[in-house]
């Protein structure tokens, strides 16, 4: 549960916003489905509703003035205790299935006299935005929010960054549970279920993607199988867990019973030393596609390249924004949390891969991972 202090800082901030690109007021809304995908009603409100998005609930958020919550009735009581939203507008199952509850949005828009209304066009369904669009006066305009709500996001405020925190430590005691479980003849999967049932005893969730576990000479990376670990293989391990929905994701890479060959220690530590690189140069005002070029060069120096970001932002999303790739011009600030993690690949014979977690802060940075990054040994 946010804090109702920490969701008025939200709101004051997304007002600021509205303020200097000349918007009336902002609204968002999850696309239907039984788990919300941008988190954007969470993250402006306050009310998270994990089982269903079937019944819209709409903030909308005024440059001045309280924001408003347009709710089904049905979430009254969860919204009231959990939101720091208090001027909430109900709709019933009836008007819901009519489709008449949209007007409750029209009525907010002319009682506010809003005229510029921006919408996040990259969750925002079209069916919602038309219907919206459908009952309100005719010469209110709309325009994309998306850039602005990515703003907000992507900068984390202290309790932000304290819950990521939390979230890699308890992650990275869920990988040492995974290491030490892990047993020739054991299945992927079953090492898998081991830890997700560690992140569940830890206090943490995993929503979407799942784990990415493989094993083999070298693993193939991806999701678990039902192949058995043999003597010799690599394990790749690629996951995190959400602590209060924030989300950690980290790379560590195991052999069981021997040593890893030479070509994979040397492609290994390839890897590490561009990851490493990477991470150290990390201090604001640097901008995202340079970090990605100092791992990249090291790569391209050593014969490898790889056609994907050096990493992505860290939140409420396991992939967000800043993304840390050779087309990301946004300068990095205190307070943003991102992966680094280039890796390398030789068919057959090896795939490496390091992932850490990182915050900005206003002196350079901080590693929320701390799991040793040495291949480790399974006996």
């Amino acid at each position: 549960m946010v804090e109702s202090s920490e969701g008025k800082n939200r709101i004051r901030t997304a007002q600021e916003f509205m303020r200097k690109k000349g918007l009336d007021a902002i609204m968002v809304a999850e696309p239907p489905g039984d788990q919300p995908a941008s988190l954007n009603v969470y993250y402006l409100s306050g009310f998270y509703n994990p089982f269903s998005c079937w019944r819209p609930d709409v903030p909308i958020i005024p440059a001045d003035g309280d924001p408003v919550m347009v709710t089904t009735a049905l979430h009254q009581e969860a919204v009231q205790a959990t939101s720091w939203i208090s001027d909430l507008r109900t709709y019933t199952d009836k008007e819901f299935t009519e489709g008449s509850w949209w007007k409750i949005i029209g009525e907010v828009v002319k009682d506010r006299k809003l005229a510029t209304i921006g919408v996040d066009k990259n969750f925002m369904p079209v069916s919602a935005f038309e219907n919206i669009k459908n009952v309100c006066p005719r010469d209110v305009k709309f325009e994309d929010c998306s850039d602005l709500v990515i703003d907000m996001q992507a900068i984390k405020s202290k309790k932000e960054v304290d819950k990521l925190r939390q979230a890699c430590r308890l992650s990275e005691r869920a990988l040492k549970v995974g290491l030490e479980s892990a047993r020739v003849g054991m299945t992927e999967k079953e090492l898998s279920l081991i830890i997700y049932k560690s992140l569940h005893d830890f206090g943490l969730t995993r929503r979407p993607p799942p784990i990415s576990l493989s094993s083999g000479k070298p693993p193939g990376g991806g999701k678990a199988t039902d192949k058995k670990i043999e003597s010799g293989d690599i394990i790749h391990f690629d996951f995190g867990g959400q602590y209060e929905l924030y989300a950690c994701d980290l790379t560590r890479t195991a052999i069981v019973k021997g040593r890893p060959s030479e070509e994979f220690e040397r492609v290994y530590n390839i890897v590490l030393d561009a990851e490493q690189s990477a991470v150290k140069a990390v201090k604001p005002g640097i901008k995202a596609s340079e970090i990605d070029a100092i791992a990249r060069e090291k790569m391209k120096k050593a014969g490898f390249t790889y056609g994907h970001n050096t990493g992505h932002g860290l939140g409420l999303h396991t992939h967000y924004y800043p993304v840390i790739g050779p087309a990301e011009n946004r300068e990095l600030k205190p307070g943003m949390c991102f992966t680094i993690e280039p890796n390398a690949r030789i068919p057959g014979k090896a795939y490496a891969h390091v992932e850490d977690d990182i915050v900005v802060t206003e002196t350079g940075y901080e590693s929320m991972t701390s799991f040793p990054r040495e291949i480790y040994r399974i006996d």
